[in-house]
């Protein structure tokens, strides 16, 4: 009686065997990696920011942007800022003409 075909072999007489390329849908991990050391550069940034100094009194708590020397700290906050300003929702906007 023969066991199962070793799956090294060819299944068939005279077939060779592809490798195959990986599993599909895989991720770059290399990207993955870059994104996370930007945002750890960021981060890292910002609390060496924050230890230098104490933050001015703002209703936020945040310092003001002119005061900001790194210009991906200024850009980041201007965009929190835009996110977070309740005036600016589509309800906010005038109405089509």
């Amino acid at each position: 009686m023969r066991g199962a075909p070793d799956p090294a072999e060819p299944s068939n007489p005279g077939e060779t065997r592809v490798p195959a390329s990986g599993p599909p849908g895989t991720a770059d991990l290399g990207a993955v990696r870059r994104t996370d050391a930007v945002i750890d550069s960021l981060a890292a940034r910002r609390a060496a920011g924050s230890a230098a100094r104490p933050h001015p009194g703002t209703e936020t708590g945040r310092p003001r942007q002119a005061e900001e020397s790194d210009p991906a700290v200024r850009l980041l906050r201007a965009l929190l800022d835009d996110v977070d300003d309740p005036g600016c929702g589509p309800e906010a906007a005038p109405p089509p003409p």
